[in-house]
């Protein structure tokens, strides 16, 4: 697996972490901290214990999205608002053409 950094509030999460393993806070300090609940601290520990750093960072961190448009989808949109007969497009009217050129996409999709 490929080392991923951790960012600040990772780290701090990570060394509250460590000293509550190491005995030196309580579960209940280390929550307090972290501002969790005391069986998310302990679900945290458990984390940390498997896979070290790694515990505390969100296991999606560094993978795109399942919902992310293709790249190809994104070149094709861009390349049809680049002809300037679809310029003036509102979002609606721009997802109908899109349609009829075979690129299917929700409208709020396109909006954004």
């Amino acid at each position: 697996m490929e080392e991923i950094k951790l960012t600040a509030s990772e780290q701090e999460r990570y060394d509250v972490i460590r000293s509550c393993l190491d005995g030196d806070i309580t579960n209940r300090e280390a929550s307090i901290r972290l501002g969790l609940k005391v069986r998310q601290a302990q679900n945290l520990k458990r984390s940390v214990e498997r896979e070290g750093k790694m515990g505390v960072v969100h296991k999606l961190k560094g993978r795109v999205s399942c919902n992310a448009t293709s790249e190809g989808v994104a070149k094709k949109v861009v390349a049809f608002f680049g002809q300037k007969k679809h310029r003036d497009f509102g979002p609606t009217f721009a997802l109908e053409k899109l349609t009829n050129a075979g690129i299917a996409m929700a409208t709020e999709t396109l909006r954004l």
